[in-house]
């Protein structure tokens, strides 16, 4: 356990929430809105920078974590790195926030099949 919390507008992070912001990027405590970290991670994306673009995409959710546009995109950096299990944890919450994600349930589906072959 890291015994650490972090408290955000929304609710406290789960540890694996902790986890994960703490294995993939270090946050930023700039004053960068939510927005604007998640348009620097969607440039860097679209320039296949897909470790830099979860860096930002990370601070977004930091700051944001209802915006399902931010998790949706962090799972794709994952599912560009073939990082199926963490893409498919991200493309989950995108859907939680709105279930009707298409998108996300279509890479989800397409994450688990990848990773099932895998193993």
């Amino acid at each position: 356990s890291l015994g650490l919390t972090f408290i955000v507008k929304g609710g406290a992070l789960s540890e694996d929430e902790i986890k994960d912001i703490i294995s993939s990027a270090t946050l930023d405590f700039s004053q960068k809105t939510a927005e604007q970290h998640f348009q620097e991670g969607l440039s860097l994306f679209n320039q296949n920078k897909y470790e830099e673009a979860k860096f930002n995409f990370v601070n977004a959710i930091y700051q944001n974590r209802q915006n399902p546009e931010y998790s949706y995109y962090l799972g794709r950096a994952f599912f560009e790195t073939e990082d199926w299990s963490a893409a498919r944890k991200h493309f989950k919450k995108a859907i939680a926030l709105r279930p009707d994600y298409t998108e996300a349930q279509r890479l989800l589906d397409e994450a688990e099949s990848k990773e099932k072959t895998k193993k």
